[in-house]
């Protein structure tokens, strides 16, 4: 490069240095006759817009003028790469040239403050302020350079991953890849002034990853515990400056400078009036927040990251004891994942609870605000988050309303998993719970939905959680135990540390300010048995009491065997605790009562005591590192965390008798006062209220807090509260709506039988009070749950003796009109349907239709439509409109799961009538509701049902793409569900359709195995008809009769279709057999019973069956007749497959008549059939139409 020149203008003449962003050339302005330093910029992984924004910021920098900026003359690009001219200088960069004293560091950073003060003035951040970019000139002077030259953070990694550059003096806000603004410059100021007051980085290890972690996580130890002259004050600013949140910070430069001044002059004037002697607390000498002992599992997890951005996402479980480092090894992870460009949301549960769902509705909440205008989510899908997160209320749109609410809670969770699907398609996401051996139901249910949904997404689920807290019959215990049944999670269980591990940590933590004695290891490692936790607590315990010293820069201890090391944690932390002062220790007792996380406002009116000394307090408890403040969302106001959930535990399970009484009443009236009628802490206060002793409190919260579960679907919660709310009530005393409550929580678990065992009980009790519109509601209830256990008749019992039960209290249906009587009378007509009495079913269902348009139940208005709209007693067009007008009302309604029933009802008349492609449209509409409402199984249904529709279209081409997905996803579904079966049906008649046997036959035989397994022997009919399809087109027709024979035996087929295909099976096997008479006698037979027509298949069905007797039988003018009659009756209704079929047959009774007419009529049948193959496409039956026209073609070639 020497020699070259840039632009026609600057001539390269000596390279002075090279650094990662560039070279830099000592260069003659040809144009000016002066000597100036050009700066080759590297343009590697820059780009176009990169180099243009370079370009921009440099010449902005170009108008700065200050004596402590080195000056930029001009900007611009040669050959694609960006250069920058300055001033030509003489100096070293203080990387080289560190100051050898503290006034010469003073000197420095104060400079160093004075050109940041006037370029943050001007708008200019330098964004990669570090030692390499501070040059000193020979008088002493300091010169700041290469402002907005900084790379971003993306473009200091590699495509390997590898960084490219220091991260020393990194803040942490610009690790996170935010926008920085100029208290980013402070904190990098920060570390220069550490580093030339105590010699030391603040941060240091071998992987620029970790010293990334150490940035966000790591407390820094003061420089006075390196260096002990260092002044207090300087101490002081300098551990300001390096605050994890910028607005911690000291907020500007000038501030800094100021400070630096006084001290510069105190030192030069009067050096005495510095203090350096107040001891600093052993303490703050501990390195705390390097990850040791953890590189495998870390490797693993990154490993799954990995996978997870190139979609195929991860759940990743990591288990442990108490205080092993389960969170500490996963926020190791979080820092790389952001340093790399993903996003991170995270919650924690909470030994104390919270509300439904609460770990979840803090990360969308936090996501939401943060990226309003981002994230582009669908009104329903907010109007839906709203129900979990009540901040969101006035975001979103209308709610859903489904009529079950399991499919509810489904919808919600869907929902969800588009608020995290919109995340991910931004940046890779991973999605963070702490501890979710505290988790509620619904949180950890929809955390196994989300770890099914994620399978396909660029979304990492991290989860922890203690073995310990592991309970057969928890909700815990079944998610865990369905994520490794389904092959959906990874899991590390972090074990102790062996005395290695145990020595690194120790090492990690004391090492830098002095030697470990090895006895010292051994003790501490004997006692604690490699429990990080316990270790760290030892450790300060050893420190506090004076039995670990720092002296003469080092660390000293008694004669190890004289140490006293308490036996277990526990204790430890008892010891640390007792070492406080006595209000203190007061202060996080109460702390302690509200939870593992607590208010500043609470904690204050709970404690009774004036601000100054609370503050106080809390200043003590964070000195001695058993609490810190809270950075996370979860929280509007002031709040702190204690250190390890041990520590509140302890401190409770030491306060007892009637000073703990005292404590959780003390508690319930500050949360009452400071959280009036928040949902968020009914649970709390019910708690709290309770072990006060205060039963009707704690019985008017538990309600509260039910009530308040099973409005977010937690029916697990609710359970539980309304059970502590009836132990709340005097035995003998009713409390009806407790009871139906219960109920409702047990009918969402599935609890079909106890759900109509309590609303029994609270039937009886509305009997007593007369409450005719809440008995008519609770008989309808159970009326369903009947239905839901298969008790179709005692369903029907039920409703009919609650229209009796309304009759003697001399309540007419015909005339009273209410939302519970609607209901009723909506569930007798569907039970009677359900019970083939559709005469007595319609004017039950009329009667709700007339109450429900009266008082605008639009539920019951469209839940009525759908039940008519499956009513034979109606013709098929009155049946049609109901179901039409369901989908009107229920869509427009936005009552989404009638929607899908009406859809689905819709999509059944209209296949039955032929109107397959309007049939199509119902079950891919029915499909995508159930897909936004997120109850897989009714997705599930759909899809099958429309793929069978596709089928007999001939749309192969899409059933081709779609089978294997739905098969993929059979595991989603309930073990014993039909749905399987069905699907597993239909995918042998997939592979039927296209003409490949061999596997339509390995289809069915696996499903055939499948029932087998799972005990569903009742649904074999389904599996021996396509079982006896594929043989008889492999030519196995003794196997085939067996299979059929061994139906007609049975006469177990589900329907009345199947009945008839099976016998028109036969049929054609015995065509294919050359048994005539045989064929002959069951067709006859089938036409002389009175069959069910409606059905669109059936009559070509029989035809073509017919026509084939015919054609056996030599009769060809009928059979060729009867043979255009079904294929253009197939054409009519659009099932071009059965067309094609059927054509194919046509053109071989053409061939078996083989007179020249018969031959000629056969190609152009056979040219149809293939024309209609081909479009499909259905390569097995194209070969076989193929070959067909071969043999004509060689027939006609044959000589005379």
């Amino acid at each position: 490069m020497i020699g070259t020149i840039l632009n026609y203008r600057y001539r390269l003449e000596e390279m002075l240095g090279q650094g990662g962003m560039g070279v830099i050339y000592r260069s003659h302005d040809l144009l000016l006759e002066r000597d100036v330093a050009v700066k080759l910029v590297s343009s590697s992984g820059l780009g176009s817009e990169g180099r243009a924004q370079l370009l921009h910021e440099a010449k902005a920098v170009a108008r700065l003028n200050h004596p402590n900026i080195v000056s930029v003359f001009d900007a611009g690009e040669a050959n694609g790469s960006p250069y920058v001219v300055m001033e030509l200088l003489h100096g070293d960069v203080l990387f080289n040239r560190m100051p050898v004293d503290l006034a010469g560091g003073i000197r420095i950073s104060r400079q160093i403050c004075a050109a940041l003060e006037h370029a943050h003035k001007n708008g200019i951040v330098h964004r990669d302020l570090k030692p390499e970019n501070v040059l000193i000139l020979e008088d002493g002077t300091v010169k700041l350079m290469d402002f907005g030259l900084a790379r971003s953070v993306a473009s200091r990694f590699t495509s390997d991953g590898m960084i490219v550059g220091t991260v020393f003096y990194m803040a942490p806000e610009i690790a996170l890849r935010a926008v920085p603004d100029a208290r980013a410059d402070l904190y990098s100021l920060g570390v220069m002034m550490y580093e030339m007051a105590s010699g030391q980085l603040p941060f240091k290890g071998d992987d620029p990853l970790a010293i990334i972690s150490q940035h966000l996580y790591s407390p820094v130890i003061p420089p006075r515990a390196i260096k002990s002259n260092i002044p207090s004050s300087l101490d002081t600013l300098i551990v300001q400056l390096l605050n994890k949140g910028p607005e911690e910070r000291i907020q500007s430069a000038e501030e800094v400078r100021k400070v630096l001044e006084i001290l510069e002059n105190l030192i030069r004037l009067e050096p005495k009036m510095i203090s350096t002697e107040e001891e600093l607390p052993g303490l703050n000498r501990l390195a705390r927040g390097r990850l040791v002992g953890r590189e495998r599992e870390l490797s693993e997890m990154s490993a799954a990251w990995r996978q997870a951005l190139v979609n195929e996402g991860q759940t990743f479980l990591v288990s442990g004891e108490p205080g092993i480092g389960k969170t500490r090894l996963v926020n190791e992870l979080i820092a790389r994942i952001a340093v790399t460009g993903g996003r991170v949301v995270s919650g924690v549960c909470y030994a104390e609870g919270g509300m439904p769902y609460a770990p979840i509705a803090n990360m969308i909440q936090d996501s939401i605000q943060n990226h309003s205008h981002g994230l582009n989510l669908p009104d329903y899908v907010l109007s839906d988050l709203a129900a979990i997160v009540p901040n969101l209320q006035s975001a979103g749109g209308t709610r859903n309303p489904a009529y079950n609410p399991t499919v509810e809670q489904h919808q919600i969770f869907e929902s969800v998993v588009a608020w995290a699907t919109a995340l991910a398609e931004k940046n890779p996401l991973l999605l963070f719970i702490d501890d979710i051996h505290w988790a509620d139901s619904g949180t950890l249910f929809l955390l196994r939905h989300m770890a099914r949904r994620a399978l396909k997404m660029k979304l990492l689920i991290v989860a922890t959680y203690r073995e310990v807290e592991l309970i057969e019959a928890s909700p815990l215990h079944t998610v865990l135990h369905d994520l490794s049944r389904e092959r959906l999670s990874q899991r590390i269980k972090l074990t102790r540390f062996d005395r290695k591990q145990s020595r690194e940590m120790l090492v990690s933590m004391l090492s830098s300010q002095g030697d470990i004695a090895e006895d010292l290891v051994d003790a501490i490692y004997r006692e604690t048995e490699g429990n990080p936790f316990f270790i760290e607590e030892v450790t300060k315990a050893l420190i506090e009491e004076g039995k670990l010293c720092y002296t003469n820069e080092c660390w000293l201890s008694e004669k190890v065997h004289e140490i006293d090391i308490p036996q277990s944690v526990r204790i430890t932390i008892q010891t640390r605790l007792a070492r406080l002062p006595e209000m203190t220790q007061e202060v996080l007792r109460i702390a302690s009562f509200l939870g593992r996380e607590f208010e500043f406002e609470t904690l204050l009116t709970a404690a009774e005591i004036d601000e100054e000394d609370l503050i106080e307090a809390i200043e003590n408890a964070e000195r001695s590192q058993i609490i810190e403040e809270v950075h996370r969302g979860r929280h509007e106001q002031l709040a702190y965390t204690f250190v390890h959930a041990l520590i509140p535990t302890t401190l409770k399970e030491s306060t007892v008798g009637i000073r703990k009484i005292r404590m959780h009443r003390r508690v319930a009236l500050a949360i009452e006062k400071v959280h009036p009628d928040d949902g968020a802490y009914y649970d709390a206060l019910a708690h709290h209220y309770e072990m006060a002793g205060e039963a009707s409190q704690a019985f008017t919260y538990y309600i509260k807090a039910a009530e308040r579960a099973l409005a977010v679907y937690a029916n697990k919660e609710a359970e539980v509260y309304y059970r502590a709310a009836l132990d709340l009530v005097d035995e003998g005393t009713e409390h009806p709506h407790l009871t139906a409550g219960l109920g409702e929580a047990m009918f969402r678990q599935g609890q079909f039988d106890q759900a109509g065992e309590l609303w029994a009980k609270a039937i009886e009790a509305h009997r007593v009070t007369k409450n005719y519109d809440e008995l008519a509601r609770l008989y309808a209830r159970r009326g369903r749950a009947a239905w839901f256990l298969n008790e179709v008749e005692r369903g029907l019992a039920i409703c009919l003796e609650g229209i009796d039960v309304l009759s003697e209290m001399n309540i007419d249906i015909d005339t009273v009109q209410t939302p519970g009587i609607a209901s009723l009378l909506h569930e007798t007509g569907r039970a009677y349907r359900f019970n083939n009495q559709e005469d007595k079913a319609l004017p039950y269902c009329q009667k709700a239709m007339g109450i429900a348009e009266k008082l605008g139940l639009v539920e019951v208005q469209a839940d009525s439509l759908a039940t008519l709209g499956i009513l034979n007693i109606l013709s098929p067009e009155e049946a049609e409109r109901s179901l039409e007008r369901a989908v009107e009302l229920s869509e427009s309604a936005g009552l989404l799961v009638t929607a899908i029933r009406a859809h689905t009802n819709l999509g059944t008349a209209y296949h039955r009538k032929g109107m397959l492609k309007e049939s199509a449209k119902q079950f891919s509409r029915g499909r995508e509701l159930a897909r936004r409402v997120g109850f897989y199984i009714w997705e599930f249904d759909q899809a099958v049902s429309l793929l069978d529709i596709e089928m007999d279209i001939g749309n192969l081409a899409f059933v081709g793409g779609e089978i294997t997905k739905l098969i993929e996803t059979i595991p989603e579904l309930p073990s014993t569900s039909p749905s399987a079966i069905w699907a597993y049906v239909i995918e042998s008649r997939y592979y039927r359709l296209i003409g490949d046997w061999e596997t339509a036959l390995k289809k069915i035989v696996d499903c055939y195995h499948f029932i087998q397994k799972k005990g569903m022997q009742k649904n074999l009919p389904w599996v021996s008809v396509p079982y006896a399809l594929a043989l008889i087109e492999m030519d196995r027709l003794d196997e085939a009769e067996k299979i059929i024979a061994e139906e007609l035996l049975m006469d177990q087929q589900p329907d009345e279709l199947q009945h008839l295909i099976t016998r028109l099976l036969l049929c054609n096997l015995k065509i294919k057999q050359g048994d005539q008479a045989e064929a002959r006698r069951v067709i006859d037979n089938l036409q002389s019973q009175e069959l069910d027509r409606s059905d669109w298949l059936v009559d070509p069905l029989i035809k073509q069956s017919e026509a084939g007797v015919l054609a056996s039988e030599g009769r060809w003018p009928e059979a060729f007749t009867l043979f255009q009659d079904v294929c253009d009756r197939f054409g009519g209704y659009g099932a071009y497959w059965w067309q094609a079929h059927a054509l194919l047959q046509f053109g071989d009774a053409h061939m078996d008549c083989a007179d020249p007419e018969s031959i000629r009529q056969a190609k152009q049948i056979f040219m149809q059939a293939l024309a209609l193959f081909q479009n499909m496409p259905s390569e097995g039956y194209i070969r076989i139409t193929q070959e067909k026209l071969r043999q004509l073609d060689r027939s006609d070639a044959a000589p005379i």
